[in-house]
């Protein structure tokens, strides 16, 4: 996964200060291998492999610690698109399917994050973050029961990377 955004301070402390981020995120391609057992027929009824997508926006607020190690806590809203690419075989009918996709889906989530910036200069970090994006709804269960890839996902972000500040 990966992540850009911008920051914005709006209350500065002698100790800590409060602001405002903006990013991008996206929060990878996670594989998928399912094996769906039921309905008449052969058993398992079908199969799929493929992979998921997951990106969008979030506005969040934080609070950073001055100091040459800098901890931080962050929480927002994340606005996102969800969605499942496979191949699926279906026994029954003996049909493959290559290049099946779920409907995209959008959707927001509250999120919540942690990090750590090494000062490497005044205006230069080093930079760890943990998130957790929960609950991002991948999937609406078809009438039929039928449905490729997860209803629900719960995302743990672990990203690092550089934060430059102009002043």
């Amino acid at each position: 996964c990966w992540q850009v955004g911008i920051s914005d301070t709006f209350r500065e402390h002698a100790g800590f200060r409060d602001g405002l981020r903006i990013a991008w995120t996206n929060l990878g391609r996670p594989p998928l291998h399912e094996v769906a057992s039921g309905g008449p027929g052969p058993q398992p009824h079908w199969w799929a492999n493929g992979e998921g997508e997951f990106h969008g926006a979030s506005l969040g607020v934080f609070r950073e610690w001055r100091g040459r190690w800098s901890p931080s806590i962050e929480g927002g809203i994340f606005a996102y698109r969800s969605q499942w690419h496979a191949s699926a075989w279906h026994n029954a009918s003996g049909q493959l399917n290559p290049n099946f996709s779920t409907p995209a889906r959008h959707g927001a989530t509250l999120y919540a994050g942690a990090g750590l910036a090494y000062r490497l200069t005044d205006s230069l970090a080093w930079t760890m973050r943990a998130q957790l994006f929960p609950r991002l709804r991948t999937n609406t269960m078809e009438p039929r029961g039928d449905t490729v890839g997860a209803k629900y996902v719960d995302v743990v972000a672990l990203t690092t990377g550089v934060s430059f500040e102009w002043k």
